[in-house]
């Protein structure tokens, strides 16, 4: 009986069953304790599942050869297609993704074990991309987590601010240069009149002119 429920614990079923054995022998003990655990593996699968899915922006946790294990639902949105069509699908086939991973993304986190970062272009769309590693109890590389981030808008901002700066920029050197030329005719005036002026009160208005200007 206890070997039965095992299996079908171990088929993935997210019903934890009601304990059949009664007493207080070990195996009463072994199937509590069993039975407790699986409780505890869905509650936390729960939590996992409620915090990825939480992100706003797309993110996967990948096999090391690319394909998909898991999604979140802005994944599962962007790419149009069911939760279990793109479980086990390589993350550049997706609608959205493509060409947003090449095999050399995946082996320098594999090798390194360390996260990378990088901007890639799919669809016409700037991304900002994120990958991690998921270190196993051997060492190695088992999984591996990738989160995206749409940076198209954000780009489209950057690129029409440095164009308003650079105009603003050229009336700014425009105008600069305009006000030079009309002061440089004003302090011309003004030398002009303090000369031809005879009046010592009329000069000394004009040399505050000149001054100011």
């Amino acid at each position: 009986t206890l070997t039965d429920e095992v299996n079908s614990l171990g088929q993935g079923s997210r019903h934890t069953p009601e304990p059949v054995l009664t007493g207080d022998d070990e195996l009463f003990l072994l199937e509590r304790a069993i039975l407790t655990k699986h409780s505890d593996l869905i509650t936390s699968e729960d939590r996992l599942r409620a915090f990825i899915d939480s992100l706003t922006d797309p993110a996967f946790l990948l096999s090391t050869d690319g394909a998909i294990f898991l999604a979140n639902k802005a994944a599962v949105s962007k790419a149009g297609m069911p939760t279990q069509g793109i479980t086990g699908k390589k993350i550049s086939d997706l609608p959205g993704f493509s060409g947003i991973l090449d095999s050399g993304k995946l082996d320098q986190v594999i090798k390194s074990k360390k996260g990378i970062q990088f901007e890639e272009t799919s669809g016409g769309r700037s991304l900002f991309v994120s990958a991690h590693p998921v270190i196993d109890q051997a060492g190695g590389v088992e999984q591996i987590v990738f989160l995206t981030g749409d940076l198209t808008e954000r780009r489209r901002t950057e690129t029409a601010l440095m164009r308003a700066t650079k105009k603003i920029s050229v009336l700014d050197s425009l105008i600069l240069k305009d006000i030079q030329n009309q002061l440089f005719v004003l302090t011309g005036y003004q030398k002009l009149a303090l000369d031809k002026a005879g009046d010592p009160g009329m000069q000394a208005f004009l040399k505050k002119g000149d001054d100011a200007a």
